[in-house]
């Protein structure tokens, strides 16, 4: 099961290095699976032909690589497949989510106007009748679209959120048909979930939200405000199943049997039979499927009289979980689960395992080993706190040291006391006071961020290659690295690696040119960031998640500018006030009393024609004709230059009564780019090298005829669009390229 160079392990880093590679390559799929397949057959041929297992070894590795690559590049080419539209639908409810807003249904095994779809529809229900689970449905008039790309460097992107879900379409429809319920094993499963969850909400009461998600990996009736509680403290994992409660309820079960000295292979076979029952019952979620097929290798290895190898065990597990969709790589869950589990395994003594061995670890080695397992469990995940949470509270580190212990300790107890009360529940009644006491528990340490020390340190998101970096040098500092025998090597290994690591967390907020402006993709919700190398940051409407930008990307405006008071303009800047990055507010005269009876406290001021906003003291942003109706034209100036024009939204009329010097080399169409805006006249005298629509549908035909052929950007289609002067140079960038 294991060899010293453990080739399994290394199989699974060159398929998820080919994996990531090839979800952004633009190399046709099937080009590379040839490939792979070639690379494949020359290893196979040198190893028939000459015994060069070095050069097999690349070779191998090249062809895993490349099947990666192409996977991932098919599962791309899958997500641009575009039927969208109104079509009938059928299909088996196989996930009901709730939340305040709206439900969102899983469906599975689809048929689009009768032709079979292998992959599963997202579809939002607003109604308050909605299908149970495993219900067969019809739906005669469906509307897909395609899940939507993300609106701004580090957001979130629902394509990948919908890919690692193996779901191709988002739907929304207005009435279904009940044309079934399903009776298989999966069905029964359901069943005997829902079944158990509301004999445990007889028990607990209100706390059996807990319970279920302990037990049964059901977080669905876990409150949102319980859940930012474990969040906030670091202890949100204790929620997820994972290894932890599979190890505990698995190998507890192995113990017993081994207790009352039950045959060999009996207990083996229980215990596996024990484990698929239990993995059917919580639902497959991802990490339990991890932790199930690492307790079958540990099982299997004692079989076979192998030595197990914790690595490998895991590269068995990843592949298992991967090869049905490799897309699930950016599945939040698959992130945290695995690289978790990696870092506890780089730092574990022994990464080997022996179910009889009777030797136990003294308290000393518990204790040195929990606090090994912590901090290995927060480096390795820290790049996705960083990019979910953007926040890290240092505390949580310590909290952990008491909640690992107490959840195990209690996890067992809440199983024996639960089954008891399902089997017996006359008699054990009394059990719910007992495991209402463990939640009581749990909930105090989930308000650790409230009693403990405010120390926390805020967070930018970063690029996912930081993750690897991370893992990568906690594997090169390990003992589980066999490549380096000496200690300076492995810290010189290490350092290179934090070194990269730390770069690619300070590399997105490097500064390039004069000026930067970012225009966010809101649909038709305008939002730009102006920002300069001399430290003025200034927000010129906040339409889109502007918001969540600044967090992600670490930036704090000083001033932030409103145009016009429609929701397409403001409705971020509730969020930027309440979070404390709005600074100072600007916006007409009409829109200021609002703005100032809705925001009191902040300096609020009105802004008519001829005012200037200063940026830094060679930027600023002039206010160049101003309407009640149509808002507030700006123009943003550095060092006299006229740089863009946001003509919000502006009419033919209006542009006729702009007066003054309009010149800019970019120019943001009024109205969202449709007709009765941008006339001739206007791009005359701005002459604009680049013009900005922020819209979800693109410019009108008649726009874009006046445009001509310069260069027109789209939010819609093009994602954020970055522009960066640099003397008398303008660069533009988009996040997704259409020519």
């Amino acid at each position: 099961m294991t060899s010293a160079y453990r080739p399994v392990f290394f199989a699974a880093v060159a398929f998820l290095s080919g994996a990531i590679v090839g979800w952004s390559a633009e190399l046709n799929w099937l080009i590379a699976a040839v490939a792979s397949c070639a690379f494949f057959v020359a290893a196979i041929a040198l190893l028939l032909a000459a015994d060069r297992t070095g050069m097999v070894k690349w070779l191998l590795a090249a062809a895993v690589f490349l099947a990666g690559c192409a996977s991932m590049q098919y599962t791309a080419s899958k997500a641009d497949w575009n039927v969208e539209g109104e079509y009938a639908l059928t299909g088996r409810v196989t996930e009901v989510s709730r939340n305040s807003k709206n439900t969102v249904v899983r469906l599975s095994e689809i048929k689009i106007e009768q032709e079979s779809l292998n992959n599963d529809v997202f579809i939002t229900f607003y109604d308050e009748k909605i299908p149970e689970t495993d219900d067969y449905i019809s739906i005669p008039k469906a509307k897909l679209s395609l899940p939507k790309k993300r609106a701004y460097r580090f957001a979130f992107d629902d394509r990948q959120y919908c890919a690692a879900n193996n779901v191709l379409y988002r739907a929304t429809c207005e009435g279904f048909v009940v044309t079934g319920h399903a009776h298989d094993v999966f069905a029964a499963a359901r069943g005997a979930r829902a079944t158990i969850g509301k004999r445990l909400d007889e028990l607990y009461g209100s706390r059996s939200s807990i319970v279920k998600a302990l037990i049964l990996g059901d977080t669905e009736s876990v409150t949102d405000v319980e859940n930012d509680g474990f969040i906030a403290s670091g202890i949100s994992h204790v929620l997820a199943l994972s290894g932890l409660h599979i190890g505990i309820i698995i190998f507890g079960l192995f113990y017993f049997l081994k207790r009352i000295k039950a045959p060999y292979y009996l207990t083996i076979v229980l215990t596996l039979t024990a484990l698929l029952a239990y993995l059917m019952l919580t639902g497959m979620k991802i990490s339990a499927v991890r932790a199930g097929v690492l307790c079958v290798c540990v099982l299997l290895s004692q079989c076979a009289a192998w030595k197990y190898d914790s690595m490998t065990g895991l590269a068995i597990a990843f592949f298992a979980v991967v090869l049905p969709n490799p897309a699930v790589i950016f599945d939040l869950g698959f992130q945290f689960s695995f690289s978790a589990v990696f870092g506890i395994i780089c730092v574990s003594p022994d990464g080997n395992a022996n179910l009889y061995d009777e030797k136990m670890p003294t308290a000393k080695d518990k204790f040195l080993g929990a606090i090994r397992a912590s901090a290995a469990v927060t480096v390795c995940t820290l790049p996705y706190v960083a990019n979910v949470n953007n926040y890290f509270w240092m505390p949580s580190l310590l909290l952990n040291l008491a909640v690992i212990p107490f959840v195990s300790a209690a996890l067992p107890v809440l199983l024996v006391l639960s089954a008891l009360y399902l089997i017996f529940p006359g008699v054990f009644l009394w059990a719910g006071a007992v495991g209402g006491w463990i939640v009581d528990v749990l909930r105090f340490f989930a308000g650790g961020s409230d009693w403990l020390p405010e120390f926390g340190v805020e967070l930018p998101s970063t690029y996912p290659l930081a993750a690897l970096i991370v893992l990568a040098g906690v594997w090169l500092v390990s003992k589980t690295n066999v490549f380096y025998s000496r200690k300076w090597m492995r810290a010189a290994a290490g350092g290179f690696c934090a070194a990269a690591a730390i770069i690619c967390f300070v590399l997105p907020s490097q500064w390039r040119g004069d000026v930067q402006i970012v225009f966010l993709n809101g649909g038709d919700k305008c939002s730009a960031v102006v920002s300069t190398a001399a430290g003025g940051c200034a927000v010129i409407d906040a339409g889109a998640d502007i918001y969540g930008y600044a967090v992600k990307n670490s930036v704090v405006p000083q001033k932030t500018v409103i145009t016009k008071g429609d929701t397409d303009h403001a409705a971020g800047l509730d969020a930027l006030v309440s979070g404390g990055r709005a600074g100072s507010i600007y916006t007409g005269e009409d829109g200021a009393y609002a703005l100032a009876a809705k925001y009191s406290g902040e300096k609020i001021t009105a802004l008519s024609e001829g005012d200037t906003v200063a940026v830094d003291e060679n930027t600023c942003i002039e206010i160049k004709y101003v309407s009640g109706k149509s808002g507030m034209v700006a123009r943003l100036v550095h060092k006299g230059r006229g740089l863009c024009l946001f003509m919000t939204d502006a009419a033919l009329y209006d542009e006729g009564l702009i007066g003054g010097d309009i010149s800019a080399e970019i120019l943001v169409a009024g109205r969202n780019g449709k007709d009765g805006s941008t006339g001739r006249g206007l791009t005359d005298r701005v002459g604009q090298d680049y013009t900005v629509i922020q819209s979800a549908r693109g410019g009108s035909a008649q726009v874009l005829d006046r445009l001509g052929s310069g260069f027109v950007y789209n939010t819609g289609e093009n994602g954020q669009i970055t522009f960066t002067a640099d003397g008398d140079r303008i660069e533009a960038e988009a996040m997704y390229e259409t020519w």
